[in-house]
C-alpha cells in the first residue's frame, strides 16, 4: 500500500512540474487533459497483491456487532420492563408489581401486590397494556 502511494503521489508531482514547463496556448489545454487522464489511470491501477486485507478478521467484526446489539436489546427491554411497572404502580396508587417478559420485551405475567382495590390497576392491565386476565396474579397483603 506504502508503494502504491508513494507511486501515486511521484506521479502528480512530475506532470505538475511538467505542466508548469509548458508555454501557454492551445499545447498547454491539451497536455492538462493528458496529465488528468495519466494521473486518473495512476489512481485506479491497483497492482495485483498490493492491498490487502487478510489482516482484518470479519467474523470478530460480526461477534462484536452481535454482541453489542444484543446488549443493546437488554437495556431497552430492562427499561421498557421498568416503564411498564413504574406505569401499573401508578394506576395502583398503592403496593407494587412485578412484571415478567419474554426475550422480545412481551409481557408474560404481571404479579400484582394490593393493599386496596386493585381494579384500576387489573384494568389497565388488561385493558390499556392488553395482557390476558390468565397472565395477572393478584396478592393482597394487610398493611
Amino acid at each position: 500500500m506504502r508503494e502504491y502511494i508513494i507511486s501515486v503521489g511521484s506521479v502528480m508531482t512530475l506532470i505538475s512540474f511538467a505542466l508548469m514547463l509548458i508555454p501557454e496556448g492551445g499545447i498547454k489545454k491539451f497536455a492538462s487533459m493528458a496529465a488528468g487522464f495519466m494521473i486518473i489511470s495512476s489512481i485506479l491501477e491497483f497492482p495485483e497483491g498490493k492491498i490487502n486485507f487478510t489482516g482484518i478478521n470479519i467474523e470478530k467484526i460480526e461477534a462484536d456487532y452481535s454482541e453489542k446489539e444484543a446488549l443493546y436489546t437488554a437495556e431497552v427491554i430492562k427499561r421498557h420492563k421498568e416503564n411498564l411497572k413504574a406505569a401499573i404502580e401508578k394506576e395502583m396508587k398503592s403496593g407494587n408489581s412485578f412484571v415478567e417478559t419474554d426475550n422480545n420485551g412481551n409481557i408474560t405475567r404481571v404479579t400484582l401486590r394490593c393493599t386496596e382495590d386493585e381494579s384500576a390497576a387489573l384494568r389497565f392491565v388488561t385493558q390499556t397494556l392488553g395482557v390476558p386476565r390468565e397472565r395477572v396474579k393478584v396478592i393482597y397483603e394487610n398493611k
